[in-house]
């Protein structure tokens, strides 16, 4: 129910804004309002890297998710919550779904509108107990505390807003609070849209992991193995690289880097807590959904680019030729097209193309579809993820696999990452050419589709390419 019955002055001032709150308060009192209150307030456009360095020292939680000509930063926590389930996704889709409904959405005229508040999510790649070694939360929600984005609809119009999440609650003081919201408000919309300047270690030294007692070149070898064997068809290796600088790793230059270097892939930044931050730039979605319409795509099979167009033509055509690389990502086309049709979602396959990246190129099939009536966008994620290109198949087969041919645990690498609306839209990439950083120590990740015919040096020379190329990015 609306708090106030009649127009509530525009939210102009710390003073009017206090009103607001103070009345929310006592309507929150009387039980005639939700607990969750998103104020949404208009912004100019903005450079999301630098707001975030603008409070990367007051807020130690941190979301950033850009793609194309949307972007997306969370800063703060109104509420965290983790998942330690093996039904994360059900689990979070109805914690997401019931702190929905807690929410007033209010914009800055005071006027209760349209559900525009934001769930931002990590989920590892393995839920709880699939993984000896397991550290990171099988599922982790982010309610922000500022909820800061800009978005460009199809005739090139920019809109950027930011919203303030707090929690009512009976010590809440709104005098306290409208002070805070309005002076930080005032920093958000003073921040400078330049570019931020990159400030990156002066030197760099390369720390080999013991890859005792496997190496990633032997595992590749068990794994053919397995696959002669018929226990399964396709298994997705990775291999990490850990570095450590002669100081602590600028994220925002990173960051910068990736948005420079990959401007077609998805980037992104999360806080993990304990000092660590998952950050990549994936050319991967896993699905997004809007307005009730679905899109994903199977990407699978990969060459690398050329020095010359000649030569860039030539791995493009062996590529498009080859056996090996047509069946990895016809694995991932059947099994996205079958989970779907479980879920009562009938897929739409457009024509395969090539996804031509910096370093690599992929085979590429957009897939599209349209939402039912029931459907939940977390339901998609469960049942898609681990696709084969980031697992292998059978699915869970190779997911039993896996451990016993990487040394390390993956964590949030080649996972789903991405955003939840309180009206089921949402957007989910998959975390891969990612790295972990702390201080002045990074872990790169970098994975690579194992199926009857690879060559365990060339895989090798494979996954060794993408951690450069993500090494050029952070250094």
């Amino acid at each position: 129910m609306p708090v106030f019955a009649q127009p509530f002055l525009a939210l102009a001032s710390a003073d009017r804004l206090a009103d607001f709150l103070a009345e929310s308060y006592l309507a929150f009192l009387d039980q005639k309002q939700p607990r969750i209150i998103g104020i949404r307030f208009p912004i100019a456009a903005f450079n999301p890297l630098a707001i975030l360095q603008q409070f990367e020292a007051l807020y130690h939680h941190h979301f950033y998710f850009e793609h194309e000509a949307d972007c997306f930063v969370a800063l703060g926590k109104a509420i965290q919550l983790t998942v330690e389930s093996r039904d994360r996704f059900a689990q979070t889709r109805d914690l997401i779904t019931d702190l929905s409904g807690q929410i007033l959405a209010v914009d800055a005229i005071g006027q209760p509108g349209p559900g525009h508040s934001r769930f931002f999510c990590n989920f590892a790649f393995f839920a709880q107990g699939e993984s000896s070694g397991h550290r990171a939360s099988p599922a982790a929600i982010l309610l922000p505390r500022w909820q800061i984005e800009q978005q460009t609809d199809d005739a090139g119009r920019v809109t950027a807003w930011a919203i303030a999440h707090f929690v009512l609650h009976p010590e809440f003081s709104p005098e306290t609070e409208s002070q805070r919201i309005w002076q930080e408000l005032m920093l958000i919309r003073s921040t400078p849209v330049v570019p931020p300047a990159a400030r990156l270690p002066d030197a760099i030294r390369l720390i080999v992991p013991d890859a005792a007692p496997l190496g990633f070149a032997l595992g590749v070898k068990r794994a053919l193995h397995s696959i002669a064997e018929g226990q399964l068809d396709k298994i997705v290796l990775a291999k990490v690289l850990d570095i450590t600088a002669s100081q602590p790793f600028n994220l925002i230059g990173s960051l910068q880097n990736l948005r420079d270097r990959y401007p077609n892939c998805y980037r992104f930044s999360a806080s993990c807590g304990s000092g660590e931050t998952f950050i990549g730039a994936s050319p991967e979605r896993l699905v997004a959904v809007h307005d009730r319409q679905l899109k994903t795509e199977a990407l699978a099979g990969s060459a690398p680019r050329g020095a010359t167009i000649g030569e860039d033509e030539g791995f493009a055509a062996q590529l498009l030729d080859s056996d090996k690389e047509a069946r990895e990502h016809q694995l991932v086309i059947d099994f996205i097209t079958q989970r779907l049709a479980s879920l009562d979602i009938q897929a739409q396959l457009a024509e395969p193309r090539l996804l031509r990246l910096p370093n690599i190129q992929h085979r590429h099939t957009p897939i599209t579809a349209t939402m039912p009536a029931q459907g939940h966008i977390l339901d998609v994620v469960g049942g898609l993820h681990p696709t084969p290109a980031v697992a292998g198949w059978p699915r869970e087969i190779a997911c039993q696999h896996i451990p016993q041919y990487e040394d390390f645990d993956r964590g949030w690498y080649a996972a789903p990452i991405g955003w939840v609306d309180t009206q089921g839209n949402g957007e989910f990439a998959v975390g891969i050419r990612s790295a972990l950083l702390k201080g002045n120590t990074a872990r790169l990740f970098a994975g690579a589709g194992i199926v009857a015919g690879s060559d365990p040096e060339k895989e090798s020379n494979e996954v060794q390419m993408k951690l450069q190329a993500l090494l050029q990015a952070l250094v």
